[in-house]
């Protein structure tokens, strides 16, 4: 394209901002006290499929126990037991994941509200790199008290 072309077409003035599409999915969590807790004993059960999920926190260790029957398509039962054990730390966040029982979550994870506050200040423009250090700090400083 020429000068002459270029200098005639409108200029690109502003973009929207965007972000990539949240993870709307809602995941049951708990926040370590340092004592001692039974989580869960679950069990699901269906025609083919049977899983028992027990998760405690016992000296700050998550203990997490999965038997889980199944049939395969060909008809054969499969049997798991499922054993592990994970130190944790005192106001550690434990996320609800279905099949898996209580889990410490491979992300960050924060709440709907502190989620919300995140996006509003990122709507809102300014300098997003310092807006969203002073929103997470302030995420932080709300978690403490």
């Amino acid at each position: 394209m020429n000068k002459e072309e270029i200098e005639k077409m409108k200029k690109l003035e502003k973009l929207e901002k965007r972000v990539i599409y949240p993870d709307v999915q809602f995941y049951g969590a708990y926040i370590h006290t340092g004592e001692d807790i039974y989580l869960c004993d679950d069990v699901e059960d269906d025609e083919d499929t049977k899983v028992r999920i027990e998760c405690y926190i016992k000296e700050n260790v998550l203990y997490t126990n999965i038997d889980r029957y199944y049939k395969t398509m060909k008809g054969r039962v499969v049997k798991e037991e499922i054993h592990q054990s994970i130190s944790i730390n005192k106001d550690e966040a434990l996320v609800y994941v279905q099949g898996s029982g209580f889990v410490v979550p491979e992300y960050n994870m924060i709440t709907i509200p502190e989620a919300i506050e995140l996006y509003k200040i990122l709507e809102n423009g300014g300098n997003e790199d310092e807006s969203i250090g002073d929103a997470k700090e302030s995420i932080e400083a709300d978690r403490r008290n």
